[in-house]
């Protein structure tokens, strides 16, 4: 058995507060707390089961203890003790070698000097730096990135389920835009006014001035909630329409059908449709319906005997209720349920904070997709204009190319003038040599390629750079000229 006499190390006691705080994700990257905590539980401090993904840690009541007085709780078995702490034999010294001196023996009576220990240092967990960052604010609120909201979330739940914030008090979280787009905002504050003044009301209490969505309800046959607790819910609910409508939201019941995309799917009636500003999320009451033993009545027995059929059970509204939460963006839960060890009345704040999120959820999507939509309109819009300078590019591209084109056409056609003029001027050579017949035949043949050469010639006239009237081109024309 480890013994518990020795005191917890730093890692130790690292490893000991980080499973007092809940296991948080992110603190170690590799497998050695496990290891470190499978020796707590040998001390009795961690209670460790499983392995793997199984692998599951709680702290113990010893554990606590040590925590908060850096000691170990005593226990009746802490007789065992370690072989260090067993009492040695007495040694008798050695006597001192022929001719050597005696050394002094050291002093006992003189004041023991002990060397000073390095303060232990403990590491704060998420929860409590989260806390403390809250306590810490002036406001006692801090906003984070809304992709850090299921992070948030489970610190949230690990403070709630370890007692870390203060009593009195609760933490809420809320969407708000900033200048830089929309925070998760973090507020440790007092409980609303309106739960506070729901859970002084009895039960059984129906409102006594409720509000036009609860008056629509008390009126609705279709309502989900029967029997007993008819009341109750319409309490509940009054309470929820008055909380929606303190911040802000607005609160209908919605008596047509509502479909959104196929007919069949996204049917809200006889639903309460919570809207804020275009994002809507919708709530209603569930109730079961319990079967209970049928019993007869003395007319059903009567009958019985002349061979008629009565029931076996009864269907009975259940006398606890559910509400569930309809729209995207879950934060804390769809549904919530009362049992016998609670009630809905203490869900109320969360569940209306998780429409608040909800609608906060759909506003962050939304001004996201806004977003996206802006940037493609902007891509859009330079890619036009990219694409309007490559084509003027292109067409000045094309303009040079024809003006080249010409000035190589006049540079043939002057080479070809020369070509024919010379060769004009052989024919008129020979023709001397010919008989007068054929050399007027050369000499008006000569006359004819010199007419020629002086139509071909770009000189005096045509030697001059071009002015290109020219249209708009085609893309196809300026398709090869694009990259030039």
């Amino acid at each position: 058995m480890t013994s518990r006499k020795m005191p917890l190390n730093a890692a130790q006691r690292e490893v000991l507060a980080w499973v007092r705080n809940g296991c948080a994700a992110g603190v170690y990257e590799d497998w050695s707390h496990r290891l470190v905590a499978r020796a707590l539980h040998n001390r009795g401090l961690l209670l460790v089961k499983g392995h793997g993904p199984s692998w599951v840690a709680s702290i113990t009541e010893e554990g606590v203890y040590y925590l908060e007085n850096d000691a170990y709780l005593h226990r009746d078995d802490d007789h065992h003790r370690s072989p260090s702490d067993t009492k040695k034999p007495e040694q008798r010294p050695k006597a001192p070698a022929p001719g050597t001196r005696k050394q002094p023996e050291p002093s006992t009576t003189g004041p023991t000097v002990t060397p000073p220990t390095k303060p232990v240092t403990q590491k704060r967990g998420p929860v409590d730096q989260l806390m403390q960052k809250l306590q810490d604010a002036v406001d006692h609120r801090v906003l984070v990135s809304p992709d850090h909201a299921p992070k948030q979330r489970q610190l949230a739940a690990l403070a709630r389920r370890f007692g870390r914030i203060p009593e009195g008090m609760r933490l809420s979280f809320e969407y708000c835009r900033q200048d830089t787009g929309y925070r998760l905002a973090i507020t440790l504050e007092s409980p609303p006014e309106w739960q506070t003044r729901l859970l002084a009301q009895a039960v059984s209490t129906t409102p006594t001035d409720p509000t036009d969505v609860v008056q629509a309800c008390m009126e609705l046959e279709a309502f989900p909630v029967q029997g007993s607790q008819r009341d109750r819910a319409f309490r509940l609910l009054d309470a929820l329409v008055r909380g929606a409508r303190e911040i802000g939201m607005t609160v209908s019941l919605q008596t047509e059908r509502h479909t959104r995309g196929y007919a069949t799917r996204g049917d809200h009636r006889h639903e309460i449709r919570f809207a804020l500003d275009r994002d809507e999320v919708w709530l209603r009451f569930t109730q079961a319906t319990l079967q209970r033993p049928h019993e007869p009545t003395e007319r059903e027995l009567q009958r019985a005997r002349q061979g008629y059929m009565f029931p076996d059970f009864d269907a009975v509204p259940d006398e606890h209720l559910g509400i569930l939460v309809a729209g995207a963006g879950r934060f804390w839960a769809d549904s919530w349920k009362d049992t016998d060890e609670h009630r809905l009345e203490d869900d109320l704040v969360e569940v209306l904070e998780e429409v608040r999120l909800r609608l906060g959820h759909l506003a962050v999507q939304r001004a996201a997709a806004e977003e996206r939509q802006r940037q493609a309109e902007l891509e859009r819009a330079e890619q036009a204009k990219r694409q309007a300078a490559a084509a003027e590019r292109a067409a000045i591209a094309q303009r040079e190319h024809l003006i080249d084109e010409e000035a190589r056409d006049q540079a043939r056609r002057w080479s070809e003038a020369g070509q024919l003029r010379a060769y004009a001027a052989e024919v008129r050579r020979n023709a001397s040599l010919l008989t007068d017949e054929h050399c007027a035949d050369a000499l008006s043949w000569a006359d004819r390629i010199t007419k020629v050469a002086d139509a071909l010639d770009p000189f005096p006239d045509r030697a001059v750079r071009p002015h290109l009237l020219l249209g708009m081109p085609t893309a196809s024309e300026l398709r090869s000229f694009r990259n030039r």
